[in-house]
């Protein structure tokens, strides 16, 4: 009996030590293949929950080889959602992917190995920023309703391809159908700043838009969206863009644990914000009261990093102007320096514009200040058109988001603030309509 004993426990060690085993070498993805239309380092970016809170991951950084060729492996616990170039990639630990990545246009890639069918879905994702099936105003039609019900259509397309799809994993296709009720309430929403914007409404024509279409979108919304209250859904950036409208339309209360979970989500993006803004100021006990274990850890992870990124040195790097001449951005060393990143494709970012222009002209008299405009436009005719449709004046310019690795651009509106130390003061600096940016760049001013 003795003897059976032993028998038992060696093998129940044994059975141990080879789950151990499997789940070491199953937390690894080996992503592999050839990056094509570019040349710089390249880095794989979170884009689930935990997206804004992070800062850098050399792990998953790398520059492709003179073919574009590259291997990358890295750590992997959970199914999550990246960004690869332009491509958004689902990746589960233990997955292998081989890609063929066209930087130029994410439609043109390929995948093969691991969760392939997931990926080449994934190359037809509208942008959120963009405001989703709108495609940036694109999808804009002649009057409110008529835009309304091409939205409609539109997401009656996305469901029929998710549907030709056989063999998803049943959580993707959890996501991805959440995903698309998540961008049709983003269009319908985002319509707000497209329409006038496409149609160029001004004056009493703007103010009757704006009046008609407060009075129609709920109710819109709330017949056509199918509205999900659900924390994992937090995994997406649409669902994440719109969870505080979700709230509302649902007329959610305070008692369900989803709803404390993106109520909490959203109070450690408070935090952060706060960390990343006055970082010598701020109260590291603030972040104690993220009830949610998950987001507590990774706001507590980011302001360690940012404890040792704010007061360190800024990267230079090269800017164009609109006569495509170049410059460094260490040419503004010894003043303070308020860098705008924005894209004329972004409503948030342009909504930011007439605040960014007060700025300027509160501060006018400041020599030592400099309020940088830089776009990421991947066209830069785009760009030029706009400045000159616009006739945006001051430190206008234009990069690569690449360009922006050191700084950790991985969505805009953003504004990073350097001292005249060329030194970085916040990472992540206060949007220009924040009323601390004033407090900040006057709390700049008195420091020498």
């Amino acid at each position: 009996m003795r003897l059976l004993s032993l028998y038992v426990l060696l093998f129940g060690c044994l059975v141990f030590n080879l789950q151990s085993y499997g789940q070491k070498k199953n937390s690894k993805v080996l992503v592999y293949g050839t990056i094509r239309n570019y040349r710089n380092i390249i880095k794989i970016v979170d884009k689930d929950y935990t997206e804004p809170f992070q800062i850098a991951n050399a792990e998953r950084s790398f520059v492709p080889d003179s073919q574009g060729g590259f291997s990358i492996e890295f750590t992997l616990h959970e199914p999550k959602y990246f960004r690869l170039a332009r491509n958004s990639i689902y990746l589960c630990p233990g997955d292998k992917l081989q890609v063929d990545i066209d930087y130029a246009d994410a439609r043109n890639s390929t995948f093969r190995g691991s969760h392939k069918q997931e990926n080449e879905y994934l190359k037809f994702i509208p942008y959120p920023k963009a405001g989703s099936f709108l495609e940036g105003g694109q999808n804009v039609k002649s009057t409110i309703e008529q835009t309304f019900y091409a939205l409609l259509d539109s997401t009656k397309q996305k469901r029929r391809r998710l549907s030709a799809y056989k063999n998803l994993s049943s959580e993707f296709k959890f996501l991805e159908q959440n995903r698309i009720n998540a961008d049709l309430l983003n269009s319908f929403y985002a319509l707000r700043g497209y329409f006038p914007l496409v149609h160029k409404l001004k004056g009493d024509s703007l103010m009757a838009f704006n009046s008609n279409f407060s009075n129609i979108v709920g109710s819109y919304a709330k017949k056509y969206v199918p509205i999900t209250l659900d924390a994992r859904l937090m995994k997406l950036e649409v669902y994440r863009d719109v969870a505080l409208r979700i709230l509302k339309l649902k007329d959610a209360d305070s008692v369900g644990i989803d709803v404390v979970k993106i109520n909490d989500w959203f109070f450690a993006i408070q935090i952060l914000h706060e960390m990343q803004t006055d970082s010598s100021s701020f109260e590291v006990r603030k972040i104690d009261r993220i009830k949610t274990p998950e987001y507590r850890n990774e706001v507590l992870r980011t302001y360690k990093k940012f404890l040792s990124l704010n007061g360190t040195n800024a990267v230079d790097i090269v800017l164009t102007d609109s006569r495509g001449n170049t410059t460094k951005l260490g040419s503004l060393k010894g003043k303070i320096i308020y860098i705008d990143v924005w894209a004329t494709w972004c409503v948030p970012c342009i909504k930011e514009q007439p605040y960014l222009d007060s700025l300027k002209e509160r501060f006018k008299d400041y020599s030592d200040i400099a309020f940088l405009s830089l776009s990421i436009d991947r066209n830069a005719a785009d760009w030029l058109d706009y400045l000159n449709k616009k006739h945006l004046t001051g430190l206008q310019y234009i990069t690569d988001l690449s360009a922006l690795e050191p700084y950790h651009v991985s969505e805009i509106p953003r504004t990073i603030l350097i001292n005249k130390n060329f030194e970085i003061y916040a990472m992540r600096g206060p949007m220009p309509s924040s009323p601390e940016t004033i407090n900040i760049i006057q709390k700049m001013l008195q420091q020498h």
